[in-house]
């Protein structure tokens, strides 16, 4: 990548913030085509990969959508541990515009920003649980964004309220830790179409082990914004009544909200591998749950 690149990337890192007792870790993966664990770091001394693509230039500015990676080597699960995998990649990412003459840095300001919380997942096949949501700076933004991870699924928030406002239930511990870009490893993976030399791995497009959790390549390729700063990921959002109608197959109050009734429910009648999946549930799966516990899903499809 080139130097100029790779400067914006280190100059707009975000500032991450970690709960307390964050028992997870982030890996570093070994140079191979295939994903492989070569050392773990923790929360607080992270480990941190960045793409960085040029998306064009409109009305004479020049923009670009940086990708900031955070794998981590353990999801610890949703209620009860329900869900728990090994390997779980994440990201938060930056829209970057600037002068198209300028080679500054310091030209160029965040218009948005993308904070990727449980991208595509949904409760057991059925209910969105993606908090995904992009930021507009109006204004810009001078440095990078500040990204809190949810304790043990690692999901991305702009802020605390946010996190706990999760209707996938995340949580935080406080006081936590916080890592500035000074305090952590920021590796170049390169582009799909140009993969660094210390990141191969990431045009390995199977899902990820035992699990099959999502991997890099289908985050990185489609693009989150065009030259404009249009949003080109859509983000789906369950609704109230879909909520509803869960709550009455899975026997809980009909709140329209996904609490922690609704969860332990969820964790409680749903196959484990089922409770986070980014798969829709299939016909032979009604089947199985309506024999096993009991209660038909078929309404939700």
């Amino acid at each position: 990548m080139a130097t100029f690149e790779s400067d914006l990337a280190h100059k707009f890192a975000p500032t991450y913030h970690a709960s307390r007792n964050e028992h997870n870790y982030l890996a570093q993966l070994e140079a191979q085509p295939e994903p492989r664990l070569a050392l773990a770091h923790p929360p607080w001394r992270p480990y941190v990969y960045f793409s960085v693509v040029k998306l064009g230039t409109r009305d004479g500015q020049r923009a670009y959508e940086i990708n900031y990676l955070t794998i981590w080597d353990w999801d610890s699960g949703s209620v009860g541990g329900f869900g728990a995998h090994q390997w779980d990649t994440e990201r938060a990412a930056i829209l970057l515009t600037g002068p198209e003459d300028s080679r500054e840095p310091k030209a160029y300001k965040v218009g948005q920003a993308y904070y990727a919380a449980h991208e595509g997942v949904r409760l057991g096949g059925l209910l969105s649980f993606d908090n995904s949501r992009y930021v507009e700076y109006r204004r810009g933004r001078e440095r990078g964004p500040d990204v809190w991870w949810s304790i043990g699924k690692h999901a991305s928030f702009r802020n605390r309220k946010e996190l706990e406002a999760s209707t996938a239930g995340d949580s935080c511990r406080a006081p936590g830790e916080i890592a500035r870009p000074e305090d952590y490893t920021l590796i170049d993976v390169g582009t799909l179409k140009r993969p660094s030399a210390a990141a191969p791995w990431i045009t390995y497009k199977k899902d990820w082990g035992p699990q099959r959790i999502s991997s890099v390549y289908g985050k990185l390729k489609d693009r989150l914004w065009d030259a404009a700063g249009n949003l080109l990921r859509d983000i789906l959002r369950v609704t109230e009544d879909e909520i509803k109608l869960a709550q009455s197959v899975l026997r809980v109050s009909e709140t329209g909200q996904l609490d922690e009734e609704t969860l332990q429910r969820a964790t409680a009648v749903l196959p484990a591998r089922r409770v986070w999946t980014t798969q829709k549930i299939t016909r032979a799966e009604v089947k199985e749950l309506k024999a096993d516990h009991r209660i038909d899903v078929s309404p939700l499809l």
